[in-house]
Formats: C-alpha cells, structure tokens, sequence
C-alpha cells in the first residue's frame, strides 16, 4: 500500500500560497477536500478480491475514484469487478490482456484523475481510515 501525489496535475503554487497565508491548518484542510485515486491491479484473486473491495469501497474518506485493473484474469474476479462498479460509481473497470502487475499499475495511472495516488493489492485489507 503507497500514497503518492498525482504529478499529471499542477496546482502545487496555490496551495503553497494557502499554507504560507493561512498556516498548516489550513493546508490540512485544502488536502482533505482532494480526490484520491486507488489504483488494484487484479490477476487471479477471486478468493480475496470481494473483502479487499468492501474494505476500499468503505474508507471514511469518501472522495476516492477506484480503478481496477483486471489483467487478464481467467477466474470470476472481472465479474466481481463489475458487480461492485454497478454498485458503487466511484469505481472505474478497466480489463488488458496479461501483462503483469506493473503494466497493470501503469494502466492505472494513465486513468487516474485524482490529486493523489494510492495502491492497493487486490489480496490485501485495509483500515476504513486509511485515507483519512
């Protein structure tokens, strides 16, 4: 798991201007309010990928995009995927032919249109205030 800011977008002036003028509370409060984008590259984890999902689908920070990457997986978990995008439009489905976890992080990336950058891998669990 890794936070990391989005570089595609540029506005690290104006909010250096809002911590300079109003001081690090404010600065707190500008990064709340900015979308995260979670990036699941999936390959094969139908096992866990449904508790991995329901622990990202309920952060306590709720402006969160959800990209899956399924990578060419051969078992049920695109149908997973899909199920839970139906469910939740903060989720983005996208599907490649195998290329491996890299590529399917990069895909990820390309899609992403948050401020900052989070990964998750589809076996794992996270905290609901991850995010926070």
């Amino acid at each position: 798991m890794c936070i990391i800011q989005n570089d595609k977008l540029k506005n690290g002036d104006e909010e250096k201007e809002l911590y300079d003028k109003q001081g690090s509370e404010a600065m707190n409060v500008s990064k709340k309010a900015e979308r995260i984008s979670v990036i699941i590259p999936i390959y094969n984890v139908e096992a866990y990928l449904e508790r991995c999902l329901r622990t990202v689908c309920g952060q306590t920070y709720k402006n969160i995009e959800i990209i899956l990457v399924d990578d060419g997986s051969t078992d049920n978990c695109l149908q997973i995927c899909i199920e839970f995008a139906n469910k939740d439009d903060r989720i983005k489905v996208l599907t490649q032919a195998n290329q491996g976890v890299s590529s399917a992080r990069n895909t990820g990336l390309e899609n992403a249109t948050g401020k900052f950058i989070g990964f998750v891998d589809p076996d794992d669990y996270i905290h609901p205030e991850m995010y926070e």
